[in-house]
């Protein structure tokens, strides 16, 4: 995960998998340890931008998981 300000930021895409528009993904925060939501605006094809949606503060490296209803399985 990259930042690009406080509120988005770039989650780089994996070949096993399409995400969605509008999909969400939740960001796996080490301190203190909770999940931050954040919604995806826009695909590309190496990467996704991602708003997040909840008011915590996110950090560079921290780790993403997506959430099922947002990809699609090829």
């Amino acid at each position: 995960m990259r930042l690009i300000n406080d509120g988005m930021f770039l989650v780089n895409t994996d070949e096993c998998c399409t995400f969605k528009k509008d999909g969400y993904v939740e960001v796996l925060s080490v301190k203190p340890p909770h999940t931050i939501l954040a919604r995806i605006c826009e695909v590309y094809e190496d990467y996704v931008l991602c708003m997040k949606v909840e008011p915590f503060k996110i950090f560079y490296g921290e780790k993403v998981r997506v959430l099922k209803d947002s990809i699609d399985s090829e």
